[in-house]
């Protein structure tokens, strides 16, 4: 097999589904509400909002996610860390949303 694992761009995670029922997820991730570091006295607010800063990817986790409780921290293998944000429910997706680091571009 060829190549480097650090270097590839896309990485598939597998989960087994046998003998398991996967539970679906919402991953939340945020941008930036202001799209520059610091405004200058002439600049205008709105001319530097950025209007797309909520991004939703929907996904399958494994059944022992179901056990969390609202407020718990976890890591998804190769995502980020996680803050439960609406804890599990039959037929509700379990919602989780980012916790931005200081590593994040």
């Amino acid at each position: 097999m060829a190549g480097e694992v650090k270097r590839t761009k896309k990485k598939v995670i597998g989960l087994s589904t046998e003998g398991q029922n996967p539970v679906p997820i919402e991953l939340v991730n945020f941008d930036y509400l202001i799209m520059m570091d610091s405004l200058r006295d002439d600049d205008v607010l709105e001319d530097f909002l950025n209007f797309n800063t909520e991004f939703l990817v929907t996904g399958l986790a494994d059944c022992n996610v179901s056990g969390v409780n609202t407020s718990d921290i976890l890591q998804f293998d190769c995502k980020r860390f996680y803050r439960v944000d609406q804890a599990p429910a039959p037929g509700v997706p379990d919602v989780f949303f980012d916790i931005p680091t200081e590593n994040q571009k």
